[in-house]
């Protein structure tokens, strides 16, 4: 194998490894952080526009923000759950 085929490989091997991880990650259909057009599509009944991520999942803002399922992000200003 010449120098600059193991190069090549050595190379391919490193970037296939430190692929994005999140794109491995794959969100159940009606889960929280899931894409929909409408609360029928999602478990908690909630569907919002959240721009440039899309439309996906969430839930109603809880009375503790802290209870969102999001890991602390907690509530935005329009009384849901932030999606990361």
């Amino acid at each position: 194998m010449t120098h600059a085929v193991r190069v090549l490989v050595v190379t391919m091997f490193v970037l296939g490894a430190c692929g994005d991880e999140s794109s491995s990650e794959t969100i159940a259909d009606g889960a929280f952080g899931a894409t929909c057009t409408n609360g029928d599509e999602c478990d908690s009944g909630t569907c919002f526009e959240y721009g440039s991520k899309g439309t996906l999942c969430t839930e109603e803002c809880p009375e503790d923000p802290a209870e969102c399922p999001n890991d602390g992000l907690g509530c935005n200003d329009k009384g849901v759950c932030k999606v990361e």
